[in-house]
């Protein structure tokens, strides 16, 4: 395994004939330990915002699996994070120039989603729906009741609309509930 490695790569239309692209980043060289980055490619071929990127997380945890989707006039990442110690989600914006739209305290590396709790999130999703993200994905935070699915939704502002760590899809059932393999992405 390569130390430096870039991997996980997605794609999505930036509505004007361009790209933004994010994936793990191992640059830092505290591998294991990733980070993600994104690029906002323009028509032309120009990498429109930082030279390799622009770092999404730098936290001393590793963070993966970022998926993205465009939201208004803005891009959104949302992605698996460890820094408090389950897999949590966290998500951050940026608007066409690079500029980062969750700005609060504690913001600068994501909007917390889903904080981990004490259960992993797993199998978690993303679509826009008008100027807003909605987050799917299973968690384990109730051990005894097994897996069960939770949904966000975050406005084109950072605003969280759902229960604070999402919203049940389903009462608990006492049984895993999670995506078939035939949905997952």
């Amino acid at each position: 395994i390569d130390e430096f490695e870039q991997k996980n790569p997605r794609i999505e239309s930036d509505g004007d004939g361009g790209c933004y692209i994010t994936w793990e980043d191992a640059r830092t060289g505290n591998y294991p330990i990733k980070d993600v980055y994104v690029q906002h490619v323009l028509a032309d071929g120009t990498c429109a915002w930082e030279e390799n990127g622009k770092a999404v997380t730098l936290v001393n945890a590793d963070t993966s699996a970022p998926l993205l989707k465009t939201v208004g006039n803005k891009v959104f990442i949302a992605w698996a994070d460890k820094r408090n110690g389950s897999v949590g989600i966290y998500s951050q914006a940026y608007d066409f120039n690079g500029n980062t739209v969750f700005n609060g305290v504690g913001e600068e590396f994501g909007k917390i989603v889903y904080w981990g709790l004490s259960g992993n999130a797993i199998n978690y999703r993303t679509i826009n729906s008008g100027d807003n993200l909605f987050v799917l994905w299973s968690d384990s935070r109730y051990a005894n009741l097994g897996f069960q699915i939770k949904v966000q939704k975050i406005d084109e502002n950072g605003n969280i609309y759902f229960e604070k760590n999402g919203q049940s899809i389903t009462k608990h059932t006492g049984a895993n509930q999670s995506a078939s393999e035939k949905e997952r992405i």
